[in-house]
């Protein structure tokens, strides 16, 4: 039968009519939340990088993300916040289409579809700006799907193209080389789910793979000279290793890893406890008593996950738990089993090389996993008694919809990444950057004063190093200069950034401060800059203040 008849094309109608479900339900919040942190570091380096990249060197750890999203934003014209956001919606849809259509010749299709849609729901409380979170995702998901191909299907050319994604991937963020773990993870997962294809020659196509990704990126790089600025983080990188206010040192990453991991536990353990009573209930109870219940620990859903967990906690805790009917029912059909296993990878290992927390990563994560684990948990129930089957079935979708149902009203009531909640946010920044984007009222407050009273005194296209809002430096037409925040940096590190940059560009930026929230490694930027030149305020207001080097000394003084 052609796949091109009409029975065939129906069958994907739930799937088209879930992805126009997530065009809207996604792009509604498009519209919503404006941080004070890594927005202005996307959208100002998306704008400047590959015009001075010494300026900003320390981007070329995300060399690869940053170049091909200025080449993206150029090709489209984007030059606004929004269409940063809608290049990331564009990307989730394209990467739930893949996955739908790789994962559907191993899943039911519903099952598919229903995982997709909790990742969907889950997928807030971080930024929604395209950014190198995103491409690392997709490059290790498209690597993932590749290596389970070559697995399950004795294909060498597989498992060489998920090499290819993972040398790749490598440039887009540098510590993406952890994705080299995939062929270690499949060698434990053979000993169990066995290859056709020998591990030794799996081991061969995925390191060749690789290599030359890594000889063809390199020799782009060289031709288009801009290896030096990735070569000189690779060097920061073993360099700092002993910096003690380094924010992405060996110790802070393994705490912070450690936090991560015993979050996702601990926050899923006590939703299982809640649909494991559930399912007690409907094994031993009946009647008004089993619907009290049911009712009960179903509503304790909600408060959980409103309350206390990132969504990615719940999410990730999912896939994790789908390994017990691995355990428990291990006679698992092995091509979906072994997709499973090998798409853990991708929750586990991707934070791994970073300090952020479970919000900030957790809104890619499972886009694959989840409905892997929804497979096996699915196929894990039907194994049990009919007993136990008739009890856990009902419990299973009744916390699946509460989860769903926790996720939304989280999403409209959690206040956001660095901002209030959504249904606080009506307000505008005039800015054609933040053109159709609303914001709490705090926040376009602040952000309508700077620009009232600072673009005047400032010529386009200066450098500018702001300590208290990276959006700033580009809602005043300014050029990010060194140092984008403290936050992601040390003293070290800094001296270097700016000594770097002063040596590349010749000339130093403006400084805007906010007395109220400044920490001595803001002091210490300062201290740097006006030891190369002596720094004068030339406007303030008694929080706020703009400093330049010794040129102008005339201080504006000027009240709220």
């Amino acid at each position: 039968m052609s796949r091109n008849n009409p029975s065939n094309i129906r069958t994907e109608y739930p799937f088209i009519l879930y992805i126009f479900f997530v065009i809207i339900y996604l792009g509604i919040q498009m519209f919503q939340g404006f941080s004070h942190l890594d927005i202005g570091f996307y959208m100002s380096s998306y704008q400047h990088f590959n015009e001075e990249p010494y300026v900003s060197y320390f981007l070329g750890q995300w060399l690869l993300s940053f170049q091909l999203t200025s080449f993206l934003c150029d090709l489209f014209s984007i030059n606004s916040y929004l269409g940063l956001r809608v290049l990331h919606l564009v990307f989730v849809i394209l990467s739930q289409t893949v996955i739908y259509l790789y994962l559907k010749q191993y899943i039911n299709r519903r099952i598919i579809i229903f995982g997709l849609l909790l990742a969907t729901f889950a997928h807030f409380g971080s930024y929604t700006e395209i950014n190198y979170n995103d491409y690392s995702v997709g490059l290790l998901t498209l690597a993932v799907m590749a290596y389970h191909h070559g697995f399950a299907n004795n294909s060498a050319k597989a498992i060489l193209l998920s090499g290819l994604f993972v040398g790749t991937a490598f440039f887009f963020r540098i510590v993406n080389i952890t994705f080299i773990g995939i062929p270690f993870l499949a060698w434990l997962v053979s000993y169990k789910y066995t290859s056709r294809l020998k591990t030794s020659h799996q081991f061969a196509a995925f390191f060749a793979g690789t290599a030359i990704a890594c000889a063809v990126v390199t020799i782009i790089l060289y031709a288009t000279g801009m290896l030096e600025v990735f070569t000189m983080n690779l060097q920061d990188i073993f360099t700092r290793g002993h910096d003690p206010q380094d924010p992405h040192g060996v110790k802070t990453i393994i705490i912070c890893l450690y936090g991560l991991y015993k979050g996702q536990i601990q926050g899923f353990s006590v939703i299982a406890l809640l649909i494991f009573l559930i399912a007690v209930s409907y094994f031993n109870l009946h009647g008004i008593k089993r619907n009290i219940m049911t009712a009960v620990m179903a509503l304790l859903i909600i408060p959980n996950i409103y309350l206390w967990e990132a969504p990615s906690n719940i999410t990730v805790g999912i896939c994790l738990s789908a390994s017990a009917f691995l355990f428990i029912k291990p006679e698992s059909e092995s091509k979906t089993a072994s997709l499973y296993l090998l798409s853990l990878f991708i929750p586990v290992v991707f934070p791994v090389g970073s300090n952020a927390g479970a919000d900030f990563y957790g809104k890619d994560m499972c886009f694959m996993t989840l409905p892997a684990a929804l497979g096996i948990i699915y196929e894990g129930i039907g194994k049990l008694k009919p007993e136990y089957r008739k009890a856990t079935y009902p419990a299973m979708r009744i916390g699946y919809a509460f989860i769903c149902i926790a996720m939304i009203y989280t999403n409209i009531h959690r206040p956001m990444m660095e901002e209030s909640a959504r249904t606080e946010c009506h307000y505008t920044i005039n800015s054609p950057l933040t053109k159709h984007i609303y914001t709490s009222k705090e926040n376009a407050d602040i952000n309508n004063y700077i620009i009232q009273k600072v673009k005047p005194l400032v010529p386009d296209n200066s450098y500018m190093i702001c300590d208290f809002s990276i959006p700033v430096i580009s809602l005043l037409d300014c050029k990010p200069f060194a140092v984008y925040s403290t936050v992601f940096t040390s003293d070290m590190m800094n001296r270097r950034y700016i000594d770097v940059a002063y040596r590349y560009s010749g000339q130093l930026p403006y400084l805007l401060t906010d007395k109220e929230n400044r920490n001595e490694k803001d002091r210490f930027v300062e201290e740097c800059l006006s030891q190369i030149k002596p720094y004068r305020t030339i406007w303030t207001d008694g929080r706020f203040a703009l400093k330049a080097p010794a040129v102008r000394t005339h201080i504006n003084h000027t009240k709220h």
